[in-house]
């Protein structure tokens, strides 16, 4: 990840099944550089494994890129939508681990997953004109929901 320049204002990154520690390298890397806000959609951000790569990347200032992380995690995808609506429009990059994790619930009928995701959707559109995002997406389990 130390190769990928950093994402900018405007830019969305749809990493499809990106290796998780990519991921949390990514994280770790831009908390070096300032704020980073994470929203973990699929229980997949691993904090102690964060810290230690800032605590190798960035030592002298390990206290301070630590406290650049910001978490959210969100079980539902009410929760991920009460979360982006909940966001302001920031210069703060976000992080989100696995999107549609949620949406694929099939406690939640489809109808209302996609519409669902839509809205998310939409939030995903208003913050990307002020921050750059970074999105991982992986295939559900056993290919449910496979067109979320």
């Amino acid at each position: 990840m130390d190769t990928l320049h950093a994402p900018v204002p405007g830019e969305v990154w749809l990493l499809h099944t990106p290796p998780r520690q990519a991921m949390l390298a990514l994280v770790a890397r831009m908390a070096t550089d300032g704020p980073v806000l994470v929203l973990d959609a699929a229980n997949e951000f691993d904090a102690h494994q964060v810290a230690r790569l800032i605590r190798r990347r960035a030592p002298r200032r390990f206290n301070r890129s630590l406290g650049h992380v910001r978490i959210a995690r969100a079980n539902t995808c009410y929760q991920v939508l009460a979360l982006f609506k909940q966001l302001p429009a920031t210069s703060i990059p976000h992080v989100i681990f696995d999107l549609p994790a949620t949406f694929c619930d099939e406690n939640v009928p489809l109808r209302e997953s996609r519409r669902l995701l839509q809205v998310a959707l939409g939030h995903v559109e208003r913050l990307r004109r002020e921050a750059p995002i970074v999105i991982s997406v992986r295939p559900a389990p056993g290919g449910r929901r496979a067109e979320l």
